[in-house]
Order: structure tokens, then C-alpha cells, then sequence
């Protein structure tokens, strides 16, 4: 299911508008977090088909200079049947594997996350002579959030990625 549902974000990254230079939050109504953007992101929302049914995946993304550059943050809600003690790990191995798949890319690194008490991942997926995918993502309850960074080296280890990645918190 994390598979479909990284192929999602990955087939809605063709949107976007150019980056501004002033941050600004994001907090929308019913999406269970905030995080900053160097500009006003795009909305969009789509519906995947999975084995456990259809699950709604909404996406919010800017494009940033150089090039083509992305900043995109997304939610999905998991299924009430995927959703059993322990098996947070499972949700994002398959995520991890699903992002490093639909990419056709490399997986180079991955190193373990916690935000707040949820656990969490950090990839970094080489696109050979395409870009570098920069990608956080946190199984939160009945939710997979992934914050993501797509464009040249340059781009994903620059301070404005790193700004953007670190400013997505949970809120009630």
C-alpha cells in the first residue's frame, strides 16, 4: 500500500508554481500538522487503490529554484485493518521499499527517526541522472506522513531543505 501511495506523490510532483523567499507555515484544518514553506504551496488530493481498499492521499508541494526542485509534504490514512500494536516498523519498511521502487532509484542511506513518541525514517534515494530524493516519513496512528525533498545534491543538503524538513510538527 505505501507503494501506491509514494507512486502518488511521485506521479503529482509534476505540479507546483516557483518558490518565493519568505516562509510560511502550513497548517491545514484536518491535517494533523504544520511545517514551513518557502512560498505558497499547491493542494492537490487523489485517491489510490489498494489490496485494503481505497486510500486518500493528500499533497501539498511547491516548486523550488534551482531547476526543478520540490518541497512536498503529504498524509495518507492507513486502513482501521493494517493498524495493529507493533507494526509501526512495517508500515515504513514498506513505505522504504515502495519510495526506493517506484523511483527506480537507489536507496544510499536510511537512519531511524522519532517525532514526538511516533517512529519515523529518513531516506536518501539517488535517481541516477535525474535527482536526489530526501524523503522523512512518520507512522502516526492511523496516518503515514511523508515530507519530502526532491531535486539536484545541491538542493537536498542545502539550509532551505533542511529548514523545510525540520519545521513539520504534529498538532492536536
Amino acid at each position: 500500500m505505501q507503494a501506491i501511495i509514494f507512486i502518488g506523490l511521485v506521479s503529482l510532483l509534476v505540479l507546483g508554481q516557483a518558490a518565493g523567499t519568505d516562509w510560511q507555515p502550513l497548517a491545514p484544518k484536518d491535517g494533523g500538522f504544520s511545517i514551513l514553506f518557502p512560498g505558497i504551496p499547491t493542494e492537490s488530493k487523489k485517491a489510490i487503490k489498494t489490496a485494503n481498499g481505497t486510500t486518500n492521499v493528500t499533497l501539498f508541494e511547491l516548486k523550488v529554484p534551482p531547476g526543478d526542485g520540490r518541497f512536498v509534504v503529504g498524509y495518507s490514512q492507513l486502513p482501521d485493518s493494517s493498524i495493529l500494536a507493533g507494526t509501526e516498523d512495517k508500515h515504513l519498511d514498506n513505505a522504504r521499499d515502495g519510495a526506493v521502487a517506484s523511483s527506480k532509484g537507489k536507496l544510499i542511506r536510511e537512519k531511524s527517526l522519532l517525532l514526538d513518541t511516533y517512529p519515523g525514517r529518513e531516506l536518501y534515494i539517488e535517481v541516477e541522472g535525474k535527482a536526489i530524493v530526501l524523503m522523512r516519513m512518520y507512522a502516526v496512528k492511523h496516518r503515514l506522513y511523508q515530507i519530502v525533498v526532491v531535486g539536484s545534491a545541491d538542493l537536498v543538503t542545502s539550509q532551505s531543505a533542511a529548514k523545510f524538513l525540520d519545521s513539520f510538527k504534529l498538532v492536536k
